[in-house]
């Protein structure tokens, strides 16, 4: 995962999905500062959504296995 700046000045953030696919995320920014905070954000946020197993698996281990 990078960015980089576009010719039209933009920042772009670029990155290779889970199928080998590369996407493209504008930043809508022209400021450098601007577009890391955008980075950070976008790297937490695809965390947040790949690192979330599912609840119901682990809430019937609990449940079963204090029986």
């Amino acid at each position: 995962m990078y960015f980089f700046k576009h010719p039209n000045g933009r920042y772009y953030l670029a990155y290779v999905d889970q199928q080998g696919r590369q996407i493209r995320v504008s930043a809508k920014t022209r400021k450098k500062a601007e577009a890391w905070k955008f980075l950070k954000e976008f790297k937490a946020d695809q965390r947040a959504k790949t690192s979330k197993s599912p609840t119901w698996i682990l809430t019937f281990f609990i449940v079963f296995s204090f029986s």
